[in-house]
C-alpha cells in the first residue's frame, strides 16, 4: 500500500482547483446568458458584468448576487441552480486554495 506524499496531495489539489476554475468559468457564462436573455433589467442594474472586460462594479455585483443569494427574489429555478452551484464551487475553491497554501508553507 503506497503512502501519498505531500507532493501527491499538492498535485491532486492543484488539478482539482484547475477543474473547478474551468467549471466556474462555464457556469458564469451560463449565468450571464440567463440574466441577459431572461432578466435583462436585473443584468443592467448589476452594471452589465462580462467574462472578459474588467468592470469592477459589474464584477462585484455578480459576486454579491451569488453570495447574498439575490437570485432567489427573481424566482427563476434554473438561475438559482446556477448561482447555488457557483457558490458551492467558490467555497470549495477557497478551501482548496487555503489547503494548497498550508501545504506549501509547511513543506519547507
Amino acid at each position: 500500500m503506497a503512502i501519498m506524499t505531500v507532493e501527491d496531495i499538492y498535485n491532486i489539489l492543484f488539478v482539482t482547483a484547475l477543474i473547478i476554475s474551468i467549471a466556474l468559468f462555464l457556469l458564469l457564462r451560463l449565468l450571464l446568458n440567463r440574466l441577459i436573455f431572461k432578466h435583462l433589467k436585473k443584468y443592467k442594474s448589476m452594471g452589465e458584468p462580462t467574462l472578459f472586460i474588467n468592470k469592477i462594479k459589474g464584477d462585484w455585483n455578480i459576486f454579491k448576487f451569488i453570495l447574498l443569494r439575490e437570485h432567489k427574489i427573481i424566482g427563476d429555478n434554473y438561475l438559482s441552480w446556477l448561482a447555488d452551484t457557483m457558490l458551492f464551487f467558490m467555497i470549495t475553491y477557497f478551501i482548496l486554495f487555503l489547503s494548497l497554501v498550508f501545504i506549501i508553507v509547511n513543506a519547507r
